[in-house]
């Protein structure tokens, strides 16, 4: 299972910290967030009740251009 988690979800939720700096729990209730604001409620439930598969399968995805 692979949930992803876009910075463009992450920018309209106003979250300013690198993915990479976020604990782990707080990742999977902001990934439970932006599932929810997407409509993917059967998913974020899964990250709410702590799933394993669920959780594992948090990805980051940098969606936005790179400014050069």
């Amino acid at each position: 299972m692979t949930i992803p988690v876009y910075q463009s979800d992450l920018d309209r939720m106003g979250i300013q910290i690198p993915w990479g700096n976020i604990s782990r729990p707080d990742r999977q209730r902001i990934a439970a967030v932006a599932l929810r604001q997407r409509g993917e409620n059967r998913t974020a439930f899964l990250l709410e009740i702590n799933n394993p598969n669920a959780v594992a399968g948090i990805t980051y995805v940098n969606n936005m251009p790179q400014r050069r």
